[in-house]
């Protein structure tokens, strides 16, 4: 059996007053729940390189200001 995770979001405490406060958490989910079934069983069949360049890509889109090198520095 296998379990994964992504991080969904991340929140951070409000008080009585209604003010955030205190540090960010995060809040997980599972790829099903997030983007469906489908999406996440049909990643399964991916070979591990195409997974790694989708993934590179996406980072990219992201993060645009990022060189190659920096890129690889996070992505290892």
């Amino acid at each position: 059996m296998q379990t994964y995770l992504v991080a969904r979001d991340f929140r951070q405490k409000v008080n009585k007053k209604g003010v955030k406060c205190g540090w960010p958490v995060a809040v997980y989910s599972t790829p099903e729940q997030l983007w469906g079934y489908e999406v996440a069983a049909g990643a399964y069949a991916e070979e591990p390189t195409t997974s790694k360049e989708r993934i590179f890509e996406q980072v990219r889109r992201n993060f645009q200001g990022a060189t190659e090198k920096q890129l690889m520095k996070v992505l290892r």
